[in-house]
């Protein structure tokens, strides 16, 4: 068993340092915004989180694929919450893409069913769904272990249960929060975040639709668009949210 266990730790040595690598692998390529959102919070930099991006924009990818790659490379334990039931198991398909996308990534999985997947280091992924039940159950990792909480279309998301998901990571060592949303509704739990990032001790990133389009292929001067756009879909050097 231990050899077995050393044998499935080379895919971990090769991309531990470079996740993203791991990702294009399987057909991800992200734009510059994202990349750099990316690498800061895989990197530790920073451990509470806001996103605000466009519908479409890659916000749950971003968000599902760095949960893959702590759980994978860092071993970390994670929660995956959205919105809604649905927004819960996208995340969580998406996280289940990556796991069954490679063969070597599948040998570290010892069990996967419709809300849990437990990895051969004997850590975990939780896909929650959107009800305070669900939310108020184990914690995630300890002080030998990091935890991820991933609070996704936090706009659309009871004000009541993402106050009880807060404290899923709370001996988590380290712990990591990522609270993310389409900024479409006024009140609730994510105006407040979004108003007091810096005084609640998160950092806020934000990004458009041009952050994270393919490669503008037209003319400037015929463009329509190109008065908000400001030549960011032109000036890009590769990737794109499709």
């Amino acid at each position: 068993e231990l050899r077995e266990l050393i044998d499935k730790q080379h895919i971990i040595d090769r991309f531990s340092k470079s996740p993203l690598k791991l990702l294009k692998q399987k057909g991800s390529l992200y734009p510059k915004k994202l990349r750099e959102i990316f690498q800061s919070i895989y990197a530790l930099k920073e451990k509470r989180i806001c996103l605000i991006g466009p519908r479409g924009g890659g916000k749950t990818f971003l968000c599902a694929e760095l949960g893959f790659c702590l759980y994978l490379l860092k071993g970390f334990d994670v929660a995956l919450l959205g919105g809604s039931l649905n927004q819960s198991q996208k995340l969580y398909s998406i996280v289940q893409d990556c796991l069954f996308s490679d063969k070597e990534v599948e040998e570290l999985t010892e069990q996967s069913i419709k809300t849990l997947t437990v990895g051969a280091r004997g850590n975990k992924i939780h896909c929650f769904t959107a009800s305070s039940k669900t939310v108020r159950g184990p914690h995630i990792g300890n002080m030998q272990r990091g935890g991820l909480l991933v609070v996704d279309e936090e706009c659309e998301t009871e004000e009541g249960i993402v106050r009880s998901a807060m404290g899923i990571v709370q001996t988590a060592h380290p712990s990591i929060i990522i609270r993310s949303s389409t900024f479409h509704k006024l009140g609730g739990t994510f105006e407040n975040l979004v108003d007091n990032h810096q005084s609640l001790g998160y950092i806020l990133y934000k990004w458009d639709i041009f952050d994270v389009a393919e490669k503008c292929k037209y003319d400037c001067s015929t463009c329509i668009v190109c008065v908000f756009c400001q030549l960011r879909a032109k000036n890009k050097d590769r990737g794109w949210i499709p």
